[in-house]
């Protein structure tokens, strides 16, 4: 499967993300989009990171994981 750009269009879900525009290239010659989190954020996502499966939200659900295990843990020690 060849890996290019051209496979990543407007409207693509990329785990918890929609891609909402295509950025410029950044220094390391990877291609760029803009995505949109479930939870609203716009967050600058590279292709490299889209393909190899790396990124899948802003960051909102490792948040969400670690306030459940906070959560549990604190329920545990009741």
């Amino acid at each position: 499967m060849k890996r290019n750009s051209t496979e990543i269009k407007i409207g693509d879900r990329v785990g918890n993300m929609t891609v909402e525009k295509y950025g410029q290239q950044d220094s390391h010659r990877n291609r760029t989009f803009f995505c949109r989190c479930d939870c609203g954020t716009l967050t600058k996502v590279r292709s490299t990171e889209i393909f190899n499966k790396k990124r899948q939200s802003c960051g909102c659900r490792r948040d969400r994981k670690g306030i459940r295990n906070v959560s549990t843990a604190l329920l545990n020690l009741m």
